[in-house]
């Protein structure tokens, strides 16, 4: 039933003004609450909507932050939220009201989260914090000087042989070439496995894409992969094997085409739902793989 394996979709809001001005942005959806740390028209903002309510945004100024703004670096671990401002580790809760939990900070930037550590990027080593004040360098295998420094992503996600170990992701480019990394994790502190380099080997079509704007997100037992190409969201990128290799999707495993964006931001729910936020249009977009809505409402399948 290839019905199973399409996405559907419905436009959630479209011509918000509140979302016109940005140039760079980061979704977060949890609670059934949309959280939007963005950039517009140079300042950083913060815009908050209900889940129910996509098309009302509350928009807050970000006073805290001295330096430019860079949401792509934001973490959420626990029920806060994360960032490095010009040296000094910012906590908050609510993404709006920001406090300075360390300053001297040795990470210069946040790149991804396991749900239990933090992991930032200083001196161009991998540094870890459980709680953003005490850091050490984590291990890594590899040469770091292999560590992405252009459009970074990261993602978590679970292994599929067992509910103790989850991987982290860590992606983006060096030299303009792909850099992919990969650490697993024992959520049981039993094994503690180093950072290690994944070659992107196989065709060209089959590396880790190098679109700007790169999001990764754990989604159906895979990686997707989204980016911007030409002022529109490209295709859907899968992995299936962990980040090794990745398949671009022309298909129905995909968002609905020709979403035009110079800025745009998606993140995943706990429902399943995949949400894109697009700029300047004031787009925002709600799909779902149909597969993966079965389970939601059972009374359709009974006769």
């Amino acid at each position: 039933n290839s019905y199973s394996e399409d996405f559907s979709w419905v436009t959630a809001a479209s011509g918000i003004d509140k979302l016109g001005a940005i140039t760079e942005q980061r979704l977060f959806v949890e609670n059934g609450e949309l959280t939007l740390l963005a950039v517009k028209g140079g300042q950083a903002v913060v815009l908050k909507a209900a889940a129910e309510t996509p098309a009302d945004w509350e928009e807050s100024a970000l006073e805290a932050f001295t330096c430019d703004f860079h949401p792509a670096a934001v973490q959420s671990m626990g029920s806060a939220f994360y960032y490095v401002d010009g040296g000094t580790v910012m906590q908050s809760a609510d993404g709006k009201e920001w406090t300075a939990i360390l300053t001297d900070s040795p990470v210069e930037q946040l790149v991804a989260t396991d749900g239990m550590v933090l992991y930032g990027i200083g001196d161009g080593k991998i540094m870890m914090s459980a709680d953003g004040t005490a850091w050490e360098q984590d291990d890594a295998s590899s040469d770091m000087a292999l560590l992405p420094s252009e459009n970074v992503a990261a993602v978590c996600a679970p292994m599929k042989f067992n509910d103790n170990f989850r991987f982290v992701l860590l992606g983006g480019l060096k030299d303009s070439q792909p850099a992919v990394w990969k650490k697993t994790v024992d959520t049981t502190g039993a094994n503690t496995e180093p950072w290690t380099w994944f070659p992107q080997e196989g065709s060209a079509q089959a590396v880790y894409p190098a679109l700007a704007q790169p999001v990764m997100m754990s989604y159906d037992d895979k990686i997707i992969f989204m980016g911007i190409a030409d002022s529109e969201v490209g295709n859907f990128f899968l992995s299936i094997d962990g980040g090794r290799t990745w398949a671009e999707q022309t298909g129905n495993y995909n968002h609905p085409k020709d979403i035009k964006a110079d800025s745009f931001a998606a993140a995943a729910d706990e429902d399943n739902f995949i949400w894109i936020v697009c700029s300047p249009s004031g787009q925002v977009l709600k799909g779902r793989l149909n597969r993966l809505s079965y389970g939601v409402n059972q009374t359709v399948f009974e006769h």
